[in-house]
């Protein structure tokens, strides 16, 4: 997920990386019990460093 603008410069653009966060939060909920061990964790773990990322950003700003 990318926090920057286009080419990677200027403000974060949070309103975007909030709702990405949200449609995978969205994803998560609606595949629960539909993927493997594996695939769960990876998602859980993409949710978790993107949330610890946008949460550093919202500091920033």
């Amino acid at each position: 997920m990318a926090l920057q603008g286009e080419g990677g410069a200027g403000k974060p653009d949070l309103l975007m990386a909030k709702q990405n966060i949200d449609l995978l939060e969205l994803m998560q909920e609606k595949t629960k019990g539909n993927l493997s061990p594996e695939e769960s964790k990876l998602l859980e773990q993409l949710l978790f460093e993107v949330r610890i990322k946008f949460v550093e950003a919202q500091g920033r700003t």
